[in-house]
């Protein structure tokens, strides 16, 4: 039962970090040529901002040192929810963290990508 539970969190997180990585250069695109940003309801607009930093611009200023420093911590924070995931023997939380996995991922790629 867990080998099972943790290959659908596995084939989540590579989903997730797929769809992640395929979708980014369309919406580079489409903020390429809508600078002033996209209206998708009256009030939601997707408008494009880097941030270097953390969550809500944390640390953005640092660009030069967020550049090692940050990448490092989210392959530690991955290889925690790796081994969390190793010993999840509930279905629901391990899909969670498969969830969470991907995304870390396809932010780390990112990081390195788009630096």
């Amino acid at each position: 039962m867990k080998r099972t539970i943790r290959i659908l969190a596995l084939a989540i997180a590579a989903s997730v970090m797929l769809l992640d990585q395929v979708t980014k250069p369309w919406l580079l695109d489409l903020m390429a040529k809508n600078p002033g940003g996209v209206r998708v309801t009256p009030f939601f607009d997707i408008v494009m901002v880097w941030n270097r930093g953390i969550s809500f611009g944390l640390f953005n200023e640092h660009a030069e040192w967020n550049r090692w420093v940050l990448p490092a911590l989210a392959a530690v924070i991955v290889a925690v929810l790796l081994t969390w995931l190793w010993r999840e023997a509930e279905r629901y939380t391990a899909i969670a963290l498969g969830s969470i996995i991907g995304g870390a991922l396809g932010n780390l790629i990112d990081r390195f990508v788009h630096a």
